[in-house]
């Protein structure tokens, strides 16, 4: 194990850090954190008071805590690990690399869909004002891009020093509403009086969380600028704490203030410009007037964020995620400028979706901050793993609310993040988004950037020792998980199993001595009970394992198990449904559960014996020959039948489209079986990709039925009430349970992918249990759904496709083309199911159960080909 010493960094020597000309003190922090944040203060929250006065005010101080606990944490990391990366940088030591880039990713997004959602408001302040200039709004935007990037492309104190000019103007902005208005503050008439203090209930509470995060987005935005400073370990802590408390003292009296002001409560939720009842009294101006106060506070939000992201940017650049050249900086004043560059070109393109699509721009903020959310949560995360582990590391500055602030922090964004999913008007159209983006960033890493990817300078400086100790600890458990399989019962089972099994190991080992040179009486001390024989560590692997391209991480697996599995959550389970709402709740919940167990046993079962026969190796030695021979066939005979049912519900659902192809619908089977055939012969990355992109798709499809169709359930209205929560007897009810397992069935064949995978030991147990968990929570999610929704519960037992009922709502599309969007599902089991019966095939066959034969390999793939084609022909016989 190698040893681990934190690299303690007084200054970070390169050639651009020496061009740039740093920010000097605390100051340029703080005002870099009100820039960033306090425009926020002055539009768009107030649609937050929809919820009531005294619930959205409790929902201002909750998130304030939640930010100030944050901002705690961060400022405590950044005095230890002054990183410009962001959340990418420690997320990538603590989650894992592919989680790292995901999350870079959404802080990057994060920033840009803020500006863009800021700018577009900017845009509707000026023509606001001036209608004739509404047609050329792209040109307020850009012109607001142009001097945001030109500031920042020279940096230095240029920036340092109108970034302070204009924090001082904002809060002066700030002071002058709160005091020139507390003479005309009357909360009794404006405040709505007591049926306004709490609207709706939770539901409408948590709806109104990413409303209140408008008061402190972007605080956590100051972590990326180590390379801007002069003393980061200090001064960035400094800076960020002044600021967040600059900015909880200004939210508490922007709020107190704005919902005493006229227009009065009933009105200021729908109001373009918050602060404008005040400045209209002040000063004595008109409304339109008064909004163009708000056009500095709009403008300061850009150049901060924008900053921040080329940081980030050039980060995941250096360490090869995104094209390199994106690291490069201005040649004379050292800046981010190509990364800077990008950021503002992504954010002005992304503007013009307000053009063409209504309400694009509140869209663009609900999906910023559920990415904002993820970092948040990553970024807690980090803290915590920091804390626990180095917390003798040297530090400037400590969290006062430790680990217990950062859990706090987490539960309150991750109920935000639900929010934006489930309770918001724009729901669906921000749920798709998140969804694409997601599998797009996805399908972008595996497909490029993964293989590509490396530490860069600043990360090896800074966080090496961190990637280091995680892979120590890693080892170190192993080792452990090793020591205690050692002990105890397992020590029991294992004399159990010698004793059970020395009468058949005897006469196998006789067999085998007839065609050796090795005399019986030699080979009977060698199985004697009274040897202590150990399974061996090292396991030799079949000579086609070399020629078979292995997946290569515990994702690949969790995709197949949602390939398999999950298709059978499109189809078929909703006959269950006969018994009543409830009872056949009750009956999914009982198997899933069991599906549950039955997962972490074999999980555990694959990390002592990664065996790829299945059922057949391990009940051969259990319960016999014989027994093992008839299990190993009942398992390819369940996945042969489950195949060639779910062909015959492809053909139906291609029918019912296009009723002309009836009479050819073996040729509808035939195609499905030859393309899941080709892809498992040829196997390797074409195999494994093809079938992540799958998952990814269904999963996508999934995410967006239960959250599009989350506003449309209605259960009173569709779920039959009372009198359909039982129905039917006890038998009745035990009959509905080979339904729920359309839910689950599938998940125990990843057990027989062990030659397939690169540590078998390791990555399916961590595939199976991922894969279980998700399609355990999209099963419960699926049904509640679907039994709220259309054609109600008296016509759902008879339906052909469950999700038509939610994608009809989504896409007002006819039952006929809603059924297309289910035939990837349809088609998904197949390769799975027939890759693992194809393995269990060829391990029988290599014990002479079957033609030797069917035991021989590809050639050039090392694909149990012979096994294949026997399985799918049997399939599409069937």
């Amino acid at each position: 194990m190698l040893p681990v010493v934190p690299l303690v960094l007084t200054k970070q020597a390169s050639s651009f850090r020496e061009r740039i000309q740093h920010a000097h003190s605390s100051v340029d922090l703080w005002a870099m954190g009100i820039t960033i944040v306090i425009g926020g203060q002055f539009f768009s929250w107030n649609a937050g008071l929809a919820c009531g006065t005294v619930s959205f005010g409790l929902s201002v101080l909750v998130m304030g805590a939640a930010y100030v606990c944050l901002a705690c944490s961060l400022s405590e990391i950044s005095s230890m690990l002054p990183f410009a990366g962001g959340a990418y940088g420690l997320s990538r030591c603590t989650l894992g690399f592919f989680p790292g880039f995901i999350l870079g990713s959404c802080e990057v997004l994060e920033y840009i869909l803020y500006v863009s959602s800021v700018n577009v408001m900017l845009g509707k302040t000026v023509a606001a004002k001036w209608p004739v200039v509404e047609p050329y709004v792209p040109l307020v935007w850009l012109a607001a891009y142009v001097v945001a990037f030109g500031i920042l492309t020279v940096g230095g104190r240029l920036f340092w020093r109108i970034n302070l000019v204009f924090a001082v103007a904002l809060m002066l902005q700030l002071v002058i509403y709160v005091v020139g208005s507390a003479t005309y503050v009357d909360i009794a008439q404006q405040g709505g009086g007591t049926q306004h203090y709490v609207v709706g209930g939770l539901y409408e509470w948590c709806a109104s969380f990413p409303m209140a995060m408008w008061f402190y987005v972007g605080i956590e935005a100051l972590n990326t600028l180590c390379n801007e400073v002069d003393n980061p370990r200090g001064t960035i802590p400094r800076g960020q704490l002044t600021a967040i408390a600059t900015i909880c003292a200004s939210a508490i009296a922007v709020y107190f203030v704005a919902i005493s002001l006229p227009p009065g409560v009933a009105s200021l939720s729908s109001v373009l410009n918050v602060l404008n009842g005040g400045f209209t009294q002040i000063l004595g101006i008109s409304d339109q007037d008064a909004s163009l106060l708000n056009i500095p506070a709009l403008f300061a939000t850009m150049p901060g964020l924008l900053l921040a992201t080329g940081n980030i940017i050039t980060a995941l650049a250096e360490s090869k995620l995104v094209p390199y050249r994106l690291h490069r900086r201005h040649e004379t004043f050292g800046t981010p400028a190509r990364a800077m560059a990008a950021a503002t070109t992504l954010s002005f393109a992304l503007c013009f979706c307000a053009m063409y699509q209504q309400n694009a721009d509140t869209t663009m903020y609900y999906v910023s901050m559920f990415f904002g959310c993820m970092t948040y949560i990553s970024q807690c995360i980090g803290y915590i793993f920091l804390s626990r582990r180095y917390h003798k590391m040297p530090r400037s500055f400590r969290s006062p609310f430790g680990v217990a602030g950062a859990m706090y922090a987490m539960i309150v964004f991750s109920i935000s993040a639900l929010s934006i999913l489930a309770c918001q008007n724009h729901s669906y159209s921000s749920t798709v988004a998140i969804a694409g983006i997601l599998t797009a960033l996805s399908m972008y890493y595996h497909g490029y950037a993964k293989s590509r990817q490396s530490i860069s300078e600043d990360e090896r400086k800074l966080l090496f020792f961190a990637h280091v100790a995680n892979h120590n600890n890693a080892k170190k458990k192993q080792h452990q998980k090793a020591n205690r399989r050692k002990k105890g019962l397992f020590r029991i089972i294992a004399f159990l199993r010698r004793r059970r099994s020395s009468a058949i190991e005897t006469s196998m080992t006789k067999k085998a001595c007839k065609s050796t040179s090795v005399a019986p009486t030699q080979m009977d001390v060698v199985t004697s009970p009274s040897m202590q024989v150990a399974p061996s560590k090292t396991l030799t692997e079949p000579a086609t394992k070399g020629r078979v391209r292995l997946a290569s991480s515990s994702v690949d697996l969790w995709a197949i198990g949602i390939t398999i599995v999950i298709g059978g959550q499109f189809f078929s389970w909703n006959a269950g449904l006969v018994v009543g709402t409830v009872g056949f709740g009750l009956a999914a919940g009982v198997v899933g559960v069991a599906y549950l167990c039955l997962a972490c046993s074999m999980a555990e079962m694959s990390s002592m014996l990664p065996f790829a026969g299945g059922v057949y190796g391990l009940s051969r030695c259990t319960l016999g020959f014989y027994a093992g021979f008839i299990l190993g066939c009942c398992e390819i005979l369940e996945y042969v039948l489950y195949v060639a049912s779910v062909n015959v519900m492809l053909g139906k659902t291609v029918v019912g489209q296009w009723p002309e192809l009836e009479p050819f619908q073996p040729i509808v089977w035939m195609i499905s079986h030859a393309l899941a055939i080709a892809m498992l012969i040829v196997g390797g990355q074409v195999f494994w990709r093809a079938n992540l992109v799958l998952a990814l798709i269904l999963v996508v499809q999934v995410v967006v039925f239960i959250g599009g169709s989350a506003p449309s359930v209605n259960f009173s209205a569709y779920a039959g009430g009372p009198e359909h929560y039982f129905q039917g007897s006890a038998s009745d009810w035990v009959a509905t349970l080979p339904a729920a397992m359309w839910l689950y069935a599938g998940i125990e064949s990843i057990n027989t992918l062990s030659n397939d995978v690169d540590n078998p030991r390791g990555a399916i147990p961590k595939g199976q249990m991922s894969a279980m968990t998700t399609v355990f929570l999209s099963s419960v999610g699926i049904y509640i759904i679907a039994i709220g929704l259309p054609p109600g519960i008296d016509a759902l037992p008879s339906t052909r496709v469950i999700f038509n009922g939610g994608y009809r709502t989504l896409f007002n599309l006819s039952d006929t083309h809603t059924t297309l969007l289910s035939i990837p599902a349809s088609f998904s089991s197949t390769p799975g199911f027939l890759f693992a019966s194809g393995n269990i095939l060829s391990a029988m066959a290599e014990s002479k159960l079957f033609p030797r034969a069917l035991c021989r390999r590809h050639v050039t793939f090392g694909t149990p080909i012979y096994a294949l084609l026997v399985t799918s022909a049997m399939s599409f016989g069937l």
